[in-house]
């Protein structure tokens, strides 16, 4: 069964944001896959239809485990910079964090298979999953276009990452490969190529989502997950708060700036 979430094909031939979910296993496995031109960039309409896709995985009777991977060759832009100005980010980082806190609701272990660019928002959403799967072309970036942190990368990064890598992750705005995302911490496993990667995650669908009933399931999940669940409720709304003010307020006349700050 196939089932999508927000647009289709536009006159203009690109596509419109949309999430294709997929089932296997008669229904014990989904394949969210994000599908939009450019990148899979997370748009309000993205955002939107990935909202709606979880909401549906909350009501599939028998699911035991979740795939979410970006149409074609990149997992995920993150956010583009045409919605990070006053009119779009605070709609967009609300809207984003709450697809973030749907994530970490979800009943069942979710697997995020990363190839190509996962930036900011992307590389957030990828973070959010209980296992992360990338393959040789994953470039990985904690950082939204504007070359900032996004948000909920840099809580997730520093819930996952021992306290020196998730300052390097974030403070260096630096782009891993698969292989050195893996090394760091921000990565499970790396696959090689694209046969290994989908070998990978087909072994973690096994081990996750093969070994016990949804019932069971979804008690360990909503376990593991408590220290999250806090950490989300106590710290996001601030980084979301201090995130929409730097995307919102004017820019600075440097003729005001102290000569030191000044730009040369």
């Amino acid at each position: 069964m196939g089932v999508a979430t927000g647009g289709g094909p536009r006159c203009d031939g690109a596509v419109e944001p949309r999430v294709d979910i997929t089932e296997a296993d008669e229904g014990r496995t989904a394949r969210l896959v994000l599908h939009a031109s450019g990148g899979n960039p997370l748009d309000l309409v993205l955002v939107h239809a990935l909202e709606q896709a979880l909401d549906a995985l909350g009501r599939w009777p028998y699911l035991t485990v979740a795939v979410i991977e970006g149409f074609e060759k990149d997992f995920s832009v993150g956010h583009p910079v045409s919605q990070l100005g006053p009119a779009f980010a605070p709609a967009l980082l609300d809207a984003f964090h709450t697809v973030i806190r749907g994530v970490i609701h979800l009943d069942v272990p979710l697997i995020a298979l990363v190839r190509g660019r996962c930036l900011g928002a992307g590389a957030a959403l990828a973070l959010a999953a209980d296992v992360v799967v990338a393959d040789s072309t994953a470039r990985v970036c904690l950082c939204d276009a504007p070359g900032t942190p996004n948000p909920a990368a840099m809580l997730l990064a520093s819930f996952k990452l021992e306290r020196a890598r998730a300052s390097e992750a974030l403070l260096s705005g630096g782009t891993y490969t698969g292989e050195e995302a893996a090394a760091l911490g921000l990565v499970t496993e790396c696959g090689g190529g694209w046969e290994g990667a989908n070998a990978l995650v087909d072994k973690h669908i096994r081990k996750l989502g093969q070994q016990q009933p949804p019932g069971v399931i979804r008690e360990i999940m909503q376990t593991v997950r408590a220290p999250l669940h806090a950490r989300l409720a106590d710290d996001l709304p601030a980084l979301e708060q201090a995130a929409v003010a730097r995307f919102t307020r004017p820019p600075v006349d440097e003729a005001t700036m102290p000569p030191k700050w000044r730009p040369r």
